[in-house]
């Protein structure tokens, strides 16, 4: 197979240039076949994957979620594979799909016959996301961790607490395969991945294959309990709150009377209404043999 690389040149900061440096000079030392290019501005990966998705028998998105988002945009439709090289902060989706942190396994993939599996894939007013968009806490919490992103999971943790200041909580109308629901809300994530914000496992029970989203409803509570609370979300167990519920939908309708920070595998945008819907089986999808 032909690959093409498209690499975000900044993600994971000086770790992932290193990391970006080792896994294209095994690349070259193991006689792969490959083009790669870097994204120079927000958008550019989209343009190159959508150029390129013709000319590749797979089109390899090498950064963090991000990076991911922005190919998978781009090749959306013309039935060319993903492959996904981790060399972000985050790197979430690739958790739900492969749990190995080992450079070999990550790239085994690209060098033996490849295991192509359909995924699903969000859509989310007309744009796709492989991993989970939300709103409220969640797309607050991103915007303030913006300027720090380099510190890692560390960030959005820092970012929480600033975020448990500014909390108020956000009155949402929903619809949920139909089920109508009227919430006051810290915050609605809706998941293809399990896991968000550097490791958080928000969806424990979420897989890109089974055709549905993963809705974790979390209504508005003081801020000391979020503070009790926000650890357990590492480890899934923030499932259990009382507060917290856990639904399976394939459409779901999220309406505000203003406008409310959400977010898109990271990207923060502000909105007054959001549509979503899970496209099932709908991306080809490069996965390690093991």
């Amino acid at each position: 197979m032909r690959f093409k690389l498209i690499i975000n040149p900044i993600a994971g900061g000086r770790k992932g240039k290193t990391l970006t440096e080792k896994i294209l000079e095994r690349l070259r030392t193991w006689g792969i076949s490959f083009e790669h290019e870097f994204s120079r501005y927000i958008g550019h990966a989209t343009e190159i994957a959508r150029q390129s998705a013709k000319r590749f028998d797979a089109i390899v998105a090498m950064g963090g979620d991000g990076t991911v988002n922005e190919v998978l945009n781009g090749i959306f439709g013309y039935d060319v594979p993903l492959g996904i090289l981790p060399v972000g902060r985050g790197n979430d989706f690739f958790k739900t799909i492969n749990t190995s942190r080992l450079l070999d396994v990550i790239i085994k993939p690209l060098i033996e016959a490849p295991r192509i599996k359909m995924t699903d894939v969000g859509k989310i007013n007309n744009r796709y996301f492989m991993n989970v968009a939300g709103v409220g806490f969640d797309a607050m919490v991103a915007t303030i961790a913006e300027p720090i992103r380099f510190l890692g999971p560390i960030a959005y943790l820092g970012s929480a607490l600033i975020g448990l200041m500014k909390n108020k909580g956000i009155s949402l109308k929903l619809n949920i395969d139909g089920e109508k629901i009227d919430l006051n809300a810290l915050m609605v994530a809706i998941a293809n991945g399990k896991y968000f914000g550097g490791g958080m496992k928000i969806a424990p029970d979420a897989s890109p294959w089974d055709g549905k989203f993963d809705v974790c409803l979390i209504e508005n509570v003081p801020s000391l309990e979020i503070l009790k609370t926000l650890p357990k979300v590492y480890t899934g167990k923030h499932t259990n709150h009382p507060k917290v519920k856990m639904l399976k939908a394939e459409h779901i309708e999220v309406l505000s009377s203003e406008k409310i920070p959400a977010e898109m595998d990271g990207e923060v945008f502000y909105t007054d209404k959001i549509i979503l819907d899970i496209v099932p089986k709908s991306v080809p999808l490069i996965l390690s043999q093991t």
